[in-house]
């Protein structure tokens, strides 16, 4: 009998986050440093279980019931109270029925569910996402056989974002495509479009048919949990139909718990309702039943107010832990006489990560010499860095970038 499956040569490449942490972790140097993922890190270099979490596990420890599964669109109270912090209990579309959520495995999960939906509803579509663009949305959408193209988002060498290059991009999108957009602290840039640029890009989007997908992987991240939704709700108010990916993740560090939300703003409760019933048969095609753990745990948080002002006051010391950490990287930086062209506007931007003009040489030679991983890319995660570990990686960033400032090469 012939071989059909797997008779390839294993050729096959894995995301260069999870190649990098896996190299990270064979790697037998105690000195090693990991910046290569964006999970948050406390001053013990541990990702905390929060004490918000601990309180609604053991409140769920005593009253939980079943271990059933959960209904496809997953724990009610879950999406009834994940909806409103997304788009703000009082949004007119949440109140008109227009506004239709399912709990995801993860806001990946919730990527991948959006991406099935556009493909069965507007066969044909493509998916434009920003440059530089974070490393696993090209693959999501291309599993649900979705073309890609791409749109100019941020300029590395400057540090900035390039909305008007962006606008002249999609210009060429044609209508039903999709634009992904990130909610808030913008990865791996960390560079976010202004409250006036999001109502301009909806106004554009919706001149032209084009049907926003938000990821919003890191609400609270940036700032207040309402400023950080802004440009969610902006685009609710403008754009007839929008898709907003939500992971929880970050925000209530439970990574393991892959807790994520699907939300379809749709133009009446009647389309709100056909998607409803899309989303139920791709569900059911795709993973049937949700987790259900992490969702009641964000549930119970957001439904008790002494938890959830204990996880609003704990989200804001991991938030404050975060800036700290870019500032003090941004000082020892400029002590160890880092240009500004390797780091540029890094005290300006914002959330989990930080985008250099380090070079995959550069990188490559931080790994073999001071066993301190980031992607080959430049980019570095803040949320994972330790004061102690600073002196290190500012010495091994300033050494393998001497180079370029010497007299000699200044041309």
């Amino acid at each position: 009998m012939s071989k059909l499956f797997f008779s390839g040569d294993g050729s096959a490449k894995v995301d260069a986050i999870v190649a990098f942490g896996q190299m990270f972790q064979d790697d037998p140097d105690p000195g090693k440093v990991n910046l290569v993922v964006g999970v948050y890190r406390n001053a013990k270099g541990v990702t905390p279980v929060l004490d918000c979490v601990k309180g609604a596990e053991e409140r769920l420890i005593g009253e939980e019931t079943s271990k059933a599964y959960l209904p496809l669109a997953g724990e009610a109270a879950f999406v009834a109270g994940a909806g409103k912090l997304v788009f703000g209990a009082g949004h007119r579309r949440l109140a008109a029925g227009q506004i239709h959520s399912v709990q995801t495995p993860g806001s990946t999960g919730a990527l991948r569910l959006a991406g099935e939906l556009v493909r069965q509803r507007v066969p044909g579509a493509s998916v434009w996402l920003g440059t530089p663009a974070y490393s696993n949305h090209r693959p999501i959408f291309q599993a649900c056989g979705l073309g890609i193209q791409t749109c100019r988002y941020y300029d590395v060498a400057r540090g900035v974002t390039t909305f008007a290059d962006m606008l002249a991009d999609l210009e060429k999108a044609r209508p039903g495509d999709v634009v992904l957009l990130h909610a808030v602290c913008h990865n791996p840039s960390g560079a976010d479009l202004t409250p006036g640029e999001w109502e301009r890009l909806a106004r554009f989007m919706a001149e032209r048919s084009l049907l926003p997908l938000v990821d919003a992987a890191y609400l609270g991240i940036r700032g207040p949990l309402d400023e950080d939704a802004a440009g969610i709700r902006i685009l609710a108010d403008i754009c007839p139909e929008v898709l907003v990916a939500t992971s929880f993740s970050k925000n209530f560090a439970l990574y393991a718990e892959r807790v994520g939300l699907l939300s379809v703003v749709a133009s009446s409760p009647a389309d709100c309702a056909a998607a409803a019933g899309d989303l139920a048969a791709i569900v059911r095609a795709l993973y049937t039943s949700p987790p259900s753990h992490g969702a009641r745990v964000v549930a119970t948080i957001l439904s008790d107010d002494r938890l959830r002002a204990l996880w609003v006051g704990e989200l804001e010391a991991m938030r404050g832990r975060m800036l700290d950490m870019r500032m003090k990287f941004a000082d020892l930086l400029d002590r160890h006489q880092v240009h500004g062209s390797v780091f540029p506007h890094i005290r300006d931007n914002r959330g989990m990560f930080v985008l250099s003009t380090l070079t995959a040489d550069e990188v490559g030679q931080m790994r073999e010499e001071d066993h301190i991983y980031l992607l080959d890319t430049g980019r570095l995660s803040v949320a994972g860095m330790n004061e102690a570990d600073l002196p290190k990686i500012c010495a091994a960033i300033s050494r393998v970038t001497r180079h370029r400032f010497d007299t000699g090469n200044a041309g």
